[in-house]
């Protein structure tokens, strides 16, 4: 016999599906539209003693860059490495994030 509590009811009732398919289009230029994931602690941190990454990825072309980070404090410093990167080797300023 399966027991159902109200408390399983009410958590199998606030998880929403996850879309497989993307509904939005994809950016038309480098830069337009980045997204970002800070992800961590890893269950082994480096030789450098880093437990966290984050990641950048561009919309309109997908490249991705990756960063390893010491502490989840770092990731403003790497958003702002990664900004002065695309600005210097693409001429454009991130619009959305």
């Amino acid at each position: 016999m399966l027991l159902l509590c109200d408390l399983c009811e009410h958590v199998k009732t606030t998880c929403k599906p996850i879309c497989k398919e993307r509904k939005a289009l994809l950016a038309d230029a480098f830069g337009v539209e980045v997204h970002t994931d800070l992800w961590g602690p890893l269950p082994t941190q480096s030789l450098g003693g880093r437990k966290y990454y984050i990641a950048f990825t561009d919309d309109s072309t997908q490249y991705t860059a990756l960063t390893i980070l010491r502490s989840k404090d770092e990731a403003l410093d790497a958003y702002k490495s990664y900004a002065a990167w695309v600005h210097t080797q693409h001429g454009v300023h991130i619009k959305h994030l």
